[in-house]
């Protein structure tokens, strides 16, 4: 018995696009305080929930707590102020502390706080949204006052309730399982763990489109990185260019730079975010390229037959890739 196991995986910009907002969470943090400052609670929050998702901490989520407030997100607000307030530092200051709690059971008086009865292992939907899998850390979930459906799935089982939460109450809700053969818990593709196994005797084997498209989002890919290296490298070179033009090398320090400064420090960041990306591109277009072939090999091989093969291209918000398994 022979075992393959080829796996092949990219994320590569897809639209060759500049993100909308630096990847720098010091000056995306720098940047929403300076809009809540100005009124603009929504930029605010935008751009502080970048900062969540590259790091994310319990000042992050303090302000997420008291921009979701401005915003009437309460239910989010409640959530985010509750997390910080778990990983508040020892060492930190206990005025702060105290009126993130008072804040807290504020934001608690105009909620209801659900627990649910029911196995470990068990997801939990709250009016049809995905709200975590018990044990739930922290325990409850948040919801706004009035009648709510709450479902609890496991592999088998489902059940619901719908009940009235009461504003500033903790309520348990018990959820009865019931056996349930729905689509998601029949079928060998899914007993197999997604693997399609090929009937004894088939003479079916891995399709040739399947090398097809990997090997042409590896070709994308690459020509995502020539696109993204001719930027950047343009990038630069204005770069360069306002560099030379200044009164003197020394002319972008001090407290009084010269008006080109920002302008050459923009470019430059520009130039280095896109050569990173266009290396990303190659190394990813290429590792397809190989995979592609490699799977166009098998095709013609006429690797196939009883073994068990599962070949899967995937796409995503700004990735795209494929995975192929087997075992003969």
């Amino acid at each position: 018995m022979r075992a393959l196991v080829a796996t092949l995986c990219v994320a590569i910009i897809a639209a060759c696009s500049v993100p909308a907002f630096a990847a720098d969470p010091d000056q995306l943090f720098a940047e929403s305080t300076a809009a809540a400052k100005e009124g603009n609670f929504q930029v605010a929050y935008e751009k502080m929930k970048e900062v969540w998702r590259l790091r994310p901490s319990y000042d992050v989520a303090a302000n997420l707590a008291f921009y979701e407030r401005k915003l009437g997100k309460t239910r989010e607000a409640a959530e985010h102020l509750e997390l910080a307030l778990s990983q508040f530092p020892v060492t930190g200051e206990p005025v702060v502390r105290d009126r993130m709690k008072q804040d807290l059971d504020a934001l608690r008086a105009e909620l209801g706080r659900v627990e649910f009865d029911v196995p470990s292992g068990t997801i939990i939907l709250v009016d049809g949204e995905e709200r975590g899998k018990t044990p739930l850390k922290p325990a409850h979930v948040y919801v706004t006052p009035g009648k709510h459906t709450f479902e609890a799935r496991r592999p088998g089982q489902r059940g619901s309730a719908s009940i009235d939460v009461a504003t500033g109450q903790a309520t348990t809700v018990t959820i009865p399982l019931s056996k349930y053969e729905g689509d998601d818990d029949s079928g060998d593709d899914k007993k197999n763990g997604g693997v399609v196994t090929t009937p004894d005797g088939s003479s079916e084997g891995i399709p040739l489109w399947s090398g097809i498209v990997v090997g042409g989002l590896g070709l994308a890919g690459i020509g995502a990185g020539i696109g993204l290296a001719v930027v950047a490298g343009s990038s630069g070179s204005s770069a360069d260019e306002a560099a030379a033009a200044l009164p003197s090398r020394t002319a972008c320090q001090g407290d009084a730079p010269h008006e080109s400064c920002a302008s050459i420090a923009d470019d430059l960041e520009t130039r280095d975010l896109l050569s990173n990306a266009s290396m990303g591109a190659f190394i990813a277009g290429g590792i397809l390229v190989a995979g592609g072939a490699t799977l166009i090999g098998l095709s013609a091989a006429g690797v196939g037959g009883t073994e068990n093969a599962a070949f899967v291209p995937w796409i995503g918000p700004g990735v795209a890739g494929a995975t192929f398994a087997g075992s003969f």
